[in-house]
């Protein structure tokens, strides 16, 4: 199983960090325009885990 490039991206920052902060990073870090627009598109708050980023960007358990 390949690891989530989000975690990958994300590994080392420190956290908790807000939705800019981990914008910017991404951008230090070289992330594709289409994860820069999805973390751009998270909701204004302090994120506290690397999972808690990717829980927002892919939630778990939606309608169907």
């Amino acid at each position: 199983m390949n690891p989530d490039p989000i975690e990958l991206l994300l590994e080392g920052m420190p956290l908790p960090a807000r939705r800019d902060e981990i914008v910017e990073h991404a951008e230090i870090e070289g992330a594709d325009d289409d994860l820069l627009a999805a973390l751009r598109a998270l909701p204004d708050r302090e994120y506290d885990t690397v999972d808690d980023v990717g829980e927002s960007l892919h939630p778990v358990g939606g309608p169907g």
